[in-house]
């Protein structure tokens, strides 16, 4: 179950068409000298910061030597300090979830990502921090059942943590300070960000009268652009062989900022990241402050028609269903918000049938023969689940195919069903594929009106959709093999060629840190798998910004009468025109490479390699 988030959540998309210190609680600060990732050798001491609207982001440059520390005063009045039993906050991804690191550090990934403690009035360095783990706090049921902190299916997860003898010792009317801290990266993440937070008493009962405002990202912007800093930005933004790969990783990589991203960063406008988020995840990949400040000049300066959707969030999980989507074309992509994930399967069974979710389910013959009418369409878009999707930094590649498939890459020019480098292409090419596909909708477009496809002729209608079922297959082809096994009989697949050219960064003191299962063959085939098929959902998902290809989908999806000559369209109101390798395909369940022992037998299939027992901290 702990894959739930990407075997149902992107599946539902297709079909709808960021420690030093240990597991036990902590008070050390990291030890200096681990370098990576910023501008300077940087302090050692943590860098405290009191964010004064929601959420709290603890964010840093992912040194683990440099920690991060955000705090916040939660007030009490004088008879609920006695009834203060938990500390109760929503976090947004307080666990570790990406594949576990392999290459050379500059020191040690952490292995606990977030800490807190309560200091009550007082400003006490000594007390000791808790690390947020399994063991020391407990989760909401969905997270709980879904898999937990690190590795788990849901990326953000309601926390409580029983508030122990000496932090109820230390809490008095008034003011009370309360810190979470950013212990270090384990690889890929440079933070996480706490949504909400409570002090609760032994029913449950919120009893502090603390009120923080929620960011507005529309408002609060503290970069103001400047000509020469959006020019830098620009540069900064798409350039190659210029960034690190991690603040413990100081191997320079190709990628540019562009190249994971949107190309033109509107994701990052579209869903809100915060500027310090930009500024800091520009130093996790080795660039200062001041480049990291100059890309967010040039990210608002372009993108500054961006329409701006409510619940747009990086927290928030795209296209996650909920009522209302269709009556905002311009916010479908950033979902109904996590406040429409239901609870429970039978508030989704309600749900399905448009019944109250506060009152008992109550069926006629109607309602059944009304959902069960094969001549009607359910709209699974504005149909609330109880699945939480991804976010949208789950989209994203943890590793860009033009460092899996690099020029100079072992496998040479050509190999067997896949390309030469991703950058150059072979016997399949999905880079030129996706220039080219944005050259025929650049083309293509309505000048006056860019939503507006209505003037596409049939031919045009029926060229696009081939040409958008060819793009989702080069990518899928370019990797060789299918479902479960990318292992060619003869030769080698691009997924094996990939593997092999990530296996040549392995570093054995690293490796030796994980589980030996999180480090086969198979296992980097299936990040050479994730690599591509992520970078390809990333390029449709721009594509059908850029070009507002998300309305209705007549004109993209049908079929050319060969005999009328006329097109024969069908779709629905909101969806995609991409309609084979998607989202759908980043699923576990897709990417794995299935493991069998010497006999043959299969000891492994529909999860990955790293996931469940090979989690590093689970």
């Amino acid at each position: 179950m702990r894959f739930i988030r990407e075997i149902f959540g992107l599946a539902s998309l297709a079909l709808c068409a960021a420690v030093a210190c240990s597991s036990s609680p902590s008070d050390a600060v990291p030890d200096a000298g681990a370098g990576g990732g910023a501008d300077d050798d940087g302090p050692t001491t943590p860098v405290i910061v009191r964010p004064e609207t929601l959420p709290l982001e603890v964010l840093g440059d992912g040194s683990p030597s440099r920690p991060v520390i955000a705090e916040v005063e939660l007030e009490l009045a004088e008879g609920d300090v006695a009834q203060a039993s938990t500390l109760w906050f929503r976090c947004h991804r307080c666990g570790f979830y990406a594949a576990p690191e392999y290459e050379a550090t500059s020191s040690a990934p952490s292995r606990v990502k977030a800490s807190l403690r309560v200091l009550g009035s007082g400003d006490d360095a000594s007390t000791p921090w808790v690390d947020v783990t399994v063991d020391t706090v407990t989760l909401d049921n969905d997270s709980a059942l879904h898999g937990g902190l690190n590795g788990g299916g849901l990326f953000t997860t309601r926390i409580s943590w029983s508030l122990d003898e000496r932090a109820r010792g230390r809490l008095r009317p008034g003011k009370n300070l309360v810190q979470f801290r950013f212990n270090g990266t384990e690889g890929e993440s440079n933070g996480f960000r706490v949504l909400a937070l409570e002090l609760r008493d032994a029913g449950g009962q919120r009893i502090d009268q603390t009120t923080l405002e929620p960011y507005d990202p529309r408002t609060e912007h503290d970069v103001e652009p400047d000509a020469a800093d959006v020019k830098a930005g620009r540069e900064l933004w798409y350039a190659t062989d210029s960034l690190t790969k991690s603040a413990i990783v100081p191997r320079t990589i190709h990628a540019a900022c562009a190249s994971c991203h949107a190309s033109n960063g509107r994701d990052l406008q579209y869903f809100n990241y915060s500027d310090l988020s930009i500024v800091q995840r520009s130093r996790f990949h080795g660039l200062s402050e001041a480049e990291g400040r100059q890309i967010v000049a040039f990210l608002r300066d372009s993108l500054r028609e961006t329409p701006y959707a409510e619940r747009a969030r990086p927290w928030n999980p795209p296209y996650q269903p909920g009522p209302g989507l269709d009556a905002n074309p311009e916010g479908w992509a950033a979902g109904a918000g996590l406040d429409a994930v239901l609870e429970s399967p039978s508030d989704a069974l309600k749900a399905v049938f448009g019944k109250p979710l506060d009152q008992p389910l109550a069926l006629t013959q109607a309602d059944v023969d009304a959902v069960m009418n094969p001549d009607a369409t359910l709209n699974a878009r504005e149909m609330q689940v109880p699945l939480q999707y991804p976010d949208w930094n789950a989209w994203l590649p943890s590793i860009h195919p033009s460092d899996v498939w690099p020029e100079g890459g072992k496998g040479g020019a050509v190999f067997e069903s896949g390309g030469g480098s991703f950058p150059n292409g072979g016997q399949k090419d999905p880079y030129q594929k996706y220039l080219d596909l944005r050259a025929w909708f650049e083309d293509h477009q309505n000048v006056d009106d860019p939503g507006d496809w209505s003037h596409l002729t049939p031919q045009e209608s029926d060229q696009i959709r081939f040409s958008n079922y060819v793009f989702g297959w080069e990518a899928y082809n370019y990797l060789g093999g299918g479902r479960g096994n990318h292992v060619a009989s003869e030769g080698q697949f691009g997924a094996q060629v990939g593997a092999d050219n990530l296996m040549t960064h392995i570093d054995e003191a690293t490796v030796a840190l994980g589980k030996e299962g999180a480090f086969t063959t198979n296992a980097f085939i299936e990040r050479a798998v994730a690599s591509m098929l992520h970078w390809n959902a990333v390029k449709q998902w721009e594509m059908a910004q850029d070009f507002r290809l998300e309305g209705d989908q007549t004109k993209f999806i049908g079929e050319l009468d060969e005999d009328s000559g006329e097109w024969r369209g069908r779709g629905e109101a909101h969806g995609w025109p991409f309609n084979t390798v998607s989202a759908f395909f980043l699923a576990p369940h897709m990417v794995y490479q299935t493991d069998r022992d010497a006999q043959d037998v299969v000891t492994r299939e529909w999860y990955t390699a790293w996931e469940a027992d090979n989690i590093v901290g689970s």
